[in-house]
């Protein structure tokens, strides 16, 4: 498994916990068949899991906060668009350390294109059913 991190910048903490109380998101609905998926997976497997809802974050920094977690304890799913072929799209999913920031050069030389981007919300969507 490749490191597509940046290997000195880590995200710095943040010294006041941020919150998405108040704040608008965008009406997104969602297709709940991943998270049915993934809580029957962790039943079948006898897995100890804690689950907990909260309103959307919009930061890896958001989340670990309403977690009451550290960043680096969480990591960070990016869906990444090759689009260096116009009609033929290739779909990726960067996972990492939450407390990371993406090397795009580092992901463009593993993935060996120069055309990268982050999905968009549909494509995302589409893609993963939330």
């Amino acid at each position: 498994m490749e490191d597509c991190s940046k290997d000195s910048e880590q995200i710095p903490p943040q010294k006041e916990a941020l919150s998405a109380e108040g704040e608008e998101s965008k009406d997104v609905e969602e297709n709940p068949a991943t998270y049915e998926r993934l809580i029957e997976l962790l039943k079948e497997n006898n897995i100890e899991y804690k689950l907990t809802t909260h309103k959307p974050t919009k930061t890896s920094q958001e989340s670990a906060d309403v977690r009451g977690a550290t960043l680096a304890s969480g990591a960070k799913a990016m869906l990444i668009v090759d689009h260096s072929k116009k009609f033929n799209l290739v779909y990726f999913l960067c996972v990492m350390s939450a407390a990371r920031k993406i090397s795009w050069k580092k992901v463009k030389g593993i993935i060996g294109t120069k055309k990268l981007r982050l999905a968009t919300v549909e494509e995302v969507i589409a893609k993963t059913g939330c």
